[in-house]
């Protein structure tokens, strides 16, 4: 597996696990619905109960169980639970409360391994906001109500810079001018008198000229409406065609998505599910640059000897040396005995030895 892939899946992982865990402590039950979606998206085959029973069941809750945060580690985790089962010891018989035993058994042993303790966080979440009326209890997690967005701060609006006053100007005194045509010399405090107009020459001959009258408007003469041409009979009794419906086009087929041959190849195998299927469809949509052997490998879904098998299985498949029969008791030979898949292979005579 290439250090890439497993890096990049890794750190994925855990940012999403970190909000997950961080949405839950403070109640941000947006940002808990959304860390959720993505990672049952991710890894559908961890979140388990989908349907009725998620309403009716209520899982629970090992943080609480062993009294230790969210965020823990998981070294801590085996600190906790030594810590909880002395004191469980000490208060009680493990033999008359063997179910309550069994309970913080289980809670130390989830919480330490990193699968199953996403499988839990996501199983008790669900169950929570379910409760809480925040999710359908169809088993997604699909909100039933809006989240209000967020407020944001809107920055007030600068003061208007206003200009300073200019100063004021003193405004001349009117002149005046006689009526013989001198400078009058205005008198202060004194308002001034007006000016009498003196008629310009132009003025005089237009006032004098007679004005001839206008003629008045002739309305246009009325246009004649068009006479449609007479329709002969037999035209008119003629029935209008009228267009065939079109029918509608075929809905297209949807595209079936071409998984890789070792994905194919192990489902034939019977080694994954369609759950598991699921789960890779959506991780090589998320992280598209990863081949499909670090998936499998990161997601444990099968060990670096079973994956020689497969690509040896797929080479031998290529070849026509054997059938996908035989492939298929072959990968199961080598799950439940151990033996590898050539020698299952030559031991049941389908391979020879070169």
């Amino acid at each position: 597996m290439s250090d890439h892939g497993a890096i990049r899946i890794e750190l994925e992982c855990q940012v999403l696990c970190a909000a997950l865990r961080r949405s839950w402590v403070i109640q941000d039950f947006e940002g808990h619905v959304k860390s959720c979606s993505q990672l049952s998206q991710l890894f559908p085959d961890l979140v388990t109960d989908v349907g009725a029973r998620v309403a009716s069941e209520t899982p629970h809750n090992y943080y609480s169980l062993l009294n230790v945060d969210h965020s823990i580690s998981s070294n801590k985790v085996v600190v906790a639970y030594f810590l909880a089962a002395k004191k469980f010891l000490r208060q009680h018989n493990p033999r008359q409360k063997r179910q309550e035993y069994y309970e913080l058994i289980n809670a130390g042993f989830v919480l330490r391994k990193p699968r199953l303790r996403l499988s839990h966080d996501m199983i008790v979440s669900r169950s929570e906001l379910v409760q809480k009326r925040i999710v359908h209890p169809n088993g997604a997690f699909d909100p039933m109500i809006s989240f209000a967005p967020q407020e944001q701060v809107v920055a007030a609006p600068a003061a208007p810079v206003v200009a300073p006053a200019a100063p004021a100007v003193p405004q001349p005194a009117p002149v005046q001018i006689g009526q013989s045509g001198q400078f009058v010399q205005p008198v202060p405090g004194q308002a001034a008198q007006p000016v009498p107009q003196i008629p310009v020459a132009a003025d005089i001959a237009a006032s004098a000229a007679p004005v001839a009258p206008v003629p008045p408007a002739v309305p246009p003469a009325p246009v004649p409406a068009p006479v449609p041409a007479p329709v002969p009979a037999a035209a008119a009794a003629a029935p209008v065609p009228v267009p065939a419906p079109v029918p509608p086009p075929a809905p297209a087929k949807p595209v079936e998505e071409r998984l890789p041959a070792v994905i194919e190849l192990l489902k034939a195998a019977r080694l994954i599910g369609p759950t598991e299927v699921l789960a890779l469809k959506n991780q090589m949509r998320a992280f598209p640059e990863v081949s499909a052997v670090d998936l499998l490998l990161s997601a444990g879904y099968v060990t670096d000897g079973e994956m020689k098998s497969v690509q040896l299985g797929e080479f031998l498949l290529g070849q026509g040396k054997i059938d996908i029969g035989q492939f298929c008791v072959a990968m199961y030979d080598e799950r439940m005995t151990g033996l590898k898949m050539a020698e299952s292979l030559q031991s049941r005579g389908w391979l020879k030895a070169d």
